[in-house]
């Protein structure tokens, strides 16, 4: 219910968020590389330089399998890299994005 007066009783939401080390690595570094590429192309601002730069570095992590290094860069990528990945449909690129962000998945 939404307005004035409304009550909501009885009500369970469940947040998630996901953890790095619940990505497959050797998977998500492939589709941040893809991701890279496409803004490299689409969209070569300085706002993006930045953001596509963190996406470069934290696919160079995941494929060394440094979890941790990969969580801090894709945090830093930050919203640009996150709402590009939404639109071109990196699918575990936008998941791990999120989680990064600390923005939880409501759809679980």
């Amino acid at each position: 219910m939404v307005g004035p007066g409304a009550v909501v009783e009885h009500s369970n939401l469940t947040v998630t968020t996901m953890k790095v080390g619940q990505f497959d690595l050797a998977k998500l570094a492939p589709e941040l590389g893809k991701l890279r590429q496409l803004m490299r192309e689409k969209d070569p601002s300085p706002e993006h330089d930045a953001a596509m730069a963190q996406i470069g570095l934290a696919e160079a992590a995941a494929k060394k399998g440094d979890e941790n290094t990969v969580w801090k860069h894709l945090k830093d990528a930050g919203k640009i890299a996150l709402e590009f990945a939404e639109k071109v449909g990196e699918g575990l690129a936008v998941e791990a994005l999120k989680s990064a962000m600390g923005i939880p998945d409501l759809k679980k």
